[in-house]
């Protein structure tokens, strides 16, 4: 079992083993031998459940089940900050001084900005009607008491502060009104983009977990469902590597400058850094609608949220690792006075042009549930496909399974034209659990744009299982 710094008393979250079956069939087993009452499932990104209710010795016995891989002590998550728009004019500079006039951050339109946060206060002056709730874990309405989720919204895409003035913004609340959560609260929202987001996305991630490593694979998969994740470094001035989620090497973690360009002492540093952007002092919108000046690496990972909603809107089809390697393209090497040992030195621009060609066939992704029944027919999950010219690179596959047994499935792709490529017999790989799968597949030459269509089949009697999404790329 592994401990958490600042444990929530019987609260703690369960990876399942490859072998188990699906998180709800599994955590009703496990709930009648160990006790424990579940509160959530992951399926889209990890596998496995949050549970309340079990003692330490509980939780002992729970972590030796050979159906569980692991059990963390769920801890309690808490803002990344510590306590002109400066900010936004240094984003556009090669180098100091500052000249007081800020880029043209009427950006973002088309883009969305999911904010895993304490909420956000709905201002219709700053935020019009792109500023939405999409959950809160923790039972209420979304609505911000903290203060620290608003103004991370407002510097993201606020009227006045906002690095990107058009995107829309949706708050996923996990932080309650003393800025602090619990790490499966933030599981639940990653969960929830995966799921329930829509394309082009950036996930602001301005929260530090107590489990340096609980929210990794969640965020991998998230990312690999083509959602950008731009994560603060964290305010313990230390290696960024021993934080999570910054250190989610797929993720955009970013560290925090001052007016000087100097990192600042309280800013998490080196090699898990990707980033530098201005997080000192930083002026933006306050709970109550007032102007509130916050430092810290969250101020930070919003002025390159921001950049990246922009960013995205420009190009729609771009894939997490072409915003990587945009931010890479327009940083300014060198610029950091003091990055902390093992930092890379890049501070986060937008005076360079961001926006080289990006293909515009990438292809897409299908979110939505499918039940695949027990020996019955074919089911199927569609994604449509635009702006592909007839050839190209090889398309890639990425289909996302829960079931008990994947050598009972035939999976097929059909193509626009009607064309079947099988991508999986029965009898193959007896894979078990949350499975995922990866194929290639070369059209021979016709038009790529049009629907493309998953088939499932379960060919054997004994069990059902469910396709959760699948990921059709091109390039």
């Amino acid at each position: 079992m592994v401990a958490a710094v600042k444990p929530i008393p019987g609260s703690y979250i369960v990876v399942l083993a490859p072998s188990a079956a699906q998180p709800e069939r599994t955590a009703t087993t496990l709930t009648r031998r160990y006790g424990g009452v579940p509160q959530s499932y992951y399926r889209s990104t990890l596998y496995g459940y949050a549970t309340r209710g079990l003692s330490a010795a509980q939780a002992t016995r729970l972590a030796a089940d050979p159906l569980v891989r692991t059990v963390y002590q769920d801890g309690t998550t808490r803002a990344a900050q510590s306590a002109v728009p400066w900010g936004l004019d240094r984003l556009d500079q090669r180098q100091l001084p500052l000249d007081n006039r800020p880029f043209s951050s009427r950006g973002g339109a088309g883009a969305t900005a999911y904010l895993i946060d304490s909420g956000i206060t709905l201002n219709q002056n700053e935020f019009g009607t792109r500023a939405r709730v999409g959950a809160d874990f923790l039972g209420g309405s979304g609505i911000d008491c903290n203060g620290h989720g608003t103004h991370v919204a407002g510097t993201v895409g606020g009227k006045t502060h906002g690095a990107a003035k058009e995107t829309s913004l949706v708050a996923l609340r996990v932080l309650g009104c003393d800025g602090l959560g619990r790490d499966s609260h933030v599981l639940d929202a990653v969960e929830w983009v995966t799921r329930n987001g829509t394309r082009p996305g950036v996930v602001a991630m301005s929260v530090t977990m107590d489990q340096a490593g609980v929210g990794d694979e969640a965020v991998r998969r998230s990312i690999d469902a083509e959602f950008t994740y731009v994560v603060a470094a964290g305010n313990d001035g230390a290696d960024a590597c021993g934080f999570g989620p910054g250190r989610t090497a797929e993720a955009i973690t970013v560290a925090a400058t001052d007016r000087t360009d100097t990192r600042l002492p309280s800013s998490n540093y080196g090699r898990c850094v990707d980033f530098f952007a201005p997080g000192g002092d930083i002026p933006s919108l306050g709970r109550n609608g007032q102007e509130v000046r916050l430092s810290g690496t969250s101020m930070a990972a919003a002025h390159v949220t921001g950049i990246v909603a922009g960013y995205l809107a420009r190009n729609q089809f771009a894939m997490p690792s072409d915003v990587r390697n945009a931010l890479s393209r327009a940083a300014v090497p060198g610029a950091v006075q003091a990055p902390g040992e093992g930092s890379p030195n890049q501070l986060a621009n937008v005076a360079y042009p961001m926006d080289p060609e990006v293909p515009t066939c990438r292809g897409g992704a299908n979110t939505t549930d499918v039940a695949i029944p027990d020996n019955g027919t074919a089911v199927t999950s569609t994604i449509l496909v635009s702006g592909c010219p007839p050839t190209g690179a090889p398309g890639r596959v990425r289909v996302y399974l829960d079931h008990p047994d994947v050598s009972d499935l035939r999976i097929d792709l059909v193509d626009p034209l009607g064309r079947v490529f099988e991508l999986e017999q029965t009898g193959g790989d007896d894979g078990s659990g949350a499975v995922r799968r990866i194929y290639s597949v070369s059209p021979p030459g016709g038009d790529r744009n049009g629907s493309w269509t998953l088939r499932v089949t379960d060919l054997a009697r004994g069990d059902a299982g469910r396709l959760d999404q699948w990921v059709l790329s091109f390039g």
